[in-house]
């Protein structure tokens, strides 16, 4: 699936040894600035805040969520195997909780970055019955923020060890990986907020 400045997503055929179009999906009136992928389901999100979901075998949009401001700067599903709840981040700084089934506006909104859009929302999957996943946001504000989604998304960690703005954010089991744009590459541990290490570019 690709997403475009057209205001298109494209579905692609990969089998065969080449990429074929196999759908187009209109619908978003502003460019298409991210989507997330699970099985059939797929969420879009655009330069004016909406968020689409969708059905991909079908190829038809099934619910508009409205309650974003200012663009799409984030998306994720909240990892727990249903794919029902989606995470977006906005320019706004706030990071919203949806229902993807219920569709139409937002369960939860929370202001995490105040000044600066959410450039990034991650969330982890812990196979360990014992261990609660967690959620992780990166701002334009320099920070990173570890959530617990069980507690309303309450902050565990605060995470200010960057000295730019956030580009890119990644989790791996335990570690969050981030960059910024001074070209720092910082590496942190999710349990405790610790910086383990940095690579410099």
């Amino acid at each position: 699936i690709s997403a475009s400045y057209d205001r298109t997503l494209m579905i692609w055929d990969c089998n065969g040894g080449k990429a074929d179009c196999a759908k187009i999906l209109t619908g978003h009136k502003k460019p298409v600035l991210d989507f997330i992928w699970y099985h059939s389901s797929l969420v879009s999100g655009d330069r004016e805040g909406l968020l689409k979901t969708w059905d991909v075998e079908v190829g038809q949009c099934t619910a508009d969520l409205h309650g974003n401001k200012g663009q799409t700067s984030a998306l994720t599903w909240l990892l727990d195997n249903t794919a029902n709840v989606v995470l977006s981040g906005a320019q706004d700084g706030h990071m919203r909780v949806w229902d993807a089934r219920a569709g139409s506006a937002p369960q939860l909104t929370v202001h995490l970055h105040p000044g600066g859009a959410v450039t990034g929302i991650r969330s982890t999957f812990f196979h360990d019955v014992h261990r609660g996943n967690l959620v992780v946001t990166a701002g334009a504000d320099q920070s990173i923020k570890v959530l617990d989604p069980r507690a309303g998304f309450e902050v565990l960690h605060h995470i200010k060890h960057h000295k730019d703005f956030i580009y890119s954010l990644e989790t791996i089991d335990d570690l969050i990986l981030s960059g910024a744009g001074n070209g720092w590459l910082l590496v942190h541990d999710i349990n405790t907020g610790e910086c383990l290490y940095g690579i410099g570019a």
